[in-house]
């Protein structure tokens, strides 16, 4: 039997081959992302998806509720670019430079195998202290972070030498306080004032984030409102102000959270990589490997759509990101498969999107980048397609139901998630979505205002009534009341496979869109092999 952490335990069996910059190994080396076949090695941003689960977990769970341990997953990261900081003790120090993403490192194991990873920084000769980037394809792992348990089986060891370009250093360190990840949840949100300038503008940002600057006030907005969240306190936005003091438990504030972390800090990450990759287009490059950083942002905004559980298990719909949103909500709106109108299968915006992953890569290798704009552009507003189908479904069920702070808590965020782009088109609309879903309504939100203020500005937002589509009962075969698609469509059109009721809420999109239900095979026990490792319902168990 293997022992391995949960990255591993994933990825084990469909990752070979020695670690190599992520931008120089041969196409037939990564694996697809769905329908996506990378160029670049994407495979820590895939893991992302990990952290999600792993902080959500410890979310209304009530076996194994949490929230410091959540929090510490959020800020300090787990399963994405793991690195280790390690003391050189040799008097000299490095002797030679090291380049980052190309110097390999290779040592041992506490029990002796070896490990290999690659400079995390360029250092030069003489320093005392270097970082290094584990493989993203190593046969076991080294997950530390914020994990309440660290695994380390895969970590360097203790002490010992390194074997740098062929010299041998000696190293110590702290595996269980110097390793840490390079990327976490939360940086992607706290990195955002400089990760989102528009290189071309000066001081300018992208003109999707500056919507959310303009609104919130802040360019760390989403990590304010899940601190905020977190601590049960007001987000102080100068406009869509939250203030989760209002939840008596912590059902409201879980669902917050989570909602939060997968929806809107990735959300933006993607539209940021995307504009990036056209950037990155329009440098004059003469090399390989500059030749493919338009291509790797993109395949990175493709990863952070869809995740590393797609991967496991293509087209199954388990991605806990946004891409299995789309898939969920599909099936409430009827707007699943590739003319948009079934309720079973793969999203239309998710078979779209790909459509344009597809083509702006090869856009983007042809050097076509006007046209890889364009591609860009299209994809942005469907993008957002399952947030609207989402918060609608949200708001549906609140005025069905009696006040529930999950619901409260998951509509208060996704609302949120929308309410910039809103205002762009219309403050006013913004303003009457916000009245009708911001934190603490105790089950009044209007569904026909939420639904009227969105549809006023589809044509702004860049969607159609028929993408949206309406909601849809799959056990009467016909739409809900007052739930049909705008523009006249007709309600009762039969549905494909019936079976999927909007308001089974928490046995089915809590399951995608909080995280409640989730991988619970808790790499915790260590002695677990692929073969002991299955898929059943909406869980991957072991």
């Amino acid at each position: 039997q293997i022992a391995v952490g949960i990255k591993a335990f994933f990825l084990v069996s469909l990752c070979s081959g020695a670690i190599a910059s992520s931008k120089s190994r041969d196409l037939q080396e990564f694996i697809a992302i769905a329908s996506y076949q990378p160029r670049t090695d994407v495979t820590n941003q895939k893991n992302i998806a990990l952290d999600q689960y792993e902080l959500s977990s410890f979310l209304g769970n009530p076996a194994n509720d949490d929230l410091e341990a959540a929090k510490a997953i959020y800020e300090r990261g787990a399963f994405v670019t793991p690195i280790a900081r390690l003391t050189l003790t040799n008097e000299s120090g490095l002797p030679t430079m090291i380049t980052s993403d190309e110097t390999l490192v290779t040592g041992k194991t506490a029990n002796g195998t070896e490990v290999t990873g690659i400079a995390y920084e360029s250092f030069n000769p003489g320093e005392m202290e270097i970082s290094v980037q584990y493989a993203s394809d190593a046969p076991d792992s080294c997950e530390v972070g914020g994990l309440l348990e660290p695994y380390m089986h895969g970590c360097f060891a203790a002490d010992g030498e390194l074997d740098i370009e062929g010299e041998r250093v000696a190293y110590r360190y702290d595996p269980s306080t110097d390793n840490y990840n390079g990327r976490t949840l939360q940086q992607f949100s706290t990195g955002a004032s400089f990760t989102f300038r528009n290189p071309n503008a000066g001081t300018e940002y992208f003109d999707e984030f500056e919507k959310f600057f303009d609104y919130y006030g802040k360019a760390s907005y989403a990590d304010i409102l899940i601190q905020a969240a977190f601590n049960k306190t007001n987000t102080g936005f100068r406009n869509g102000n939250l203030d989760f003091s209002t939840y008596l438990d912590g059902d409201g504030q879980n669902a917050a959270i989570a909602t939060a972390t997968a929806y809107m800090i990735l959300g933006m990450e993607i539209i940021g990589k995307l504009e990036h990759a056209v950037v990155q287009c329009d440098l004059p490059c003469e090399t390989d490997d500059c030749k493919l950083d338009p291509v790797h942002s993109l395949d990175e905004a493709v990863a952070f759509w869809t995740g590393v559980l797609e991967d496991f298990d293509q087209g199954s719909g388990r991605s806990n990101l946004l891409y299995g949103l789309a898939d969920e909500t599909c099936r409430q709106f009827r707007t699943c498969g590739v003319t948009g109108d079934s309720t079973e299968g793969t999203s239309r915006v998710n078979i779209d999107l790909f459509q344009l992953f597809r083509t702006m890569q090869e856009q983007l290798l042809g050097n076509q980048c006007i046209e890889a704009r364009a591609s860009k552009d299209r994809m942005i507003p469907l993008m957002f397609l399952p947030l609207i189908q989402a918060t609608l479904s949200n708001v549906f069920l609140a005025k069905s139901m009696s006040f529930d702070e999950v619901v409260d808590g998951e509509g208060a965020v996704l609302a949120a998630a929308l309410l910039p782009r809103l205002a762009s088109c219309n403050f006013e609309d913004a303003q009457r979505l916000y009245l009708q879903m911001r934190v603490g309504q105790h089950g009044v939100a209007g569904y026909s205002e939420v639904r009227q203020a969105l549809e006023r500005n589809y044509e702004c937002l860049g969607v159609t009534c028929a993408d949206v589509g309406g909601l849809y009962d799959r056990d009467r075969g016909e739409y809900e009341a007052e739930g049909a698609p705008c523009g006249g469509v007709a309600q009762g059109g039969g549905g494909t496979n019936p079976g999927l009721a909007v308001g089974l809420f928490l046995g089915g999109m809590v399951a995608v869109l909080l995280g409640f239900v989730l991988i619970r095979h808790r790499r915790r026990n260590k002695s677990l092999g692929a073969a002991e490792f299955a898929v059943e319902g909406d869980h991957v168990i072991a």
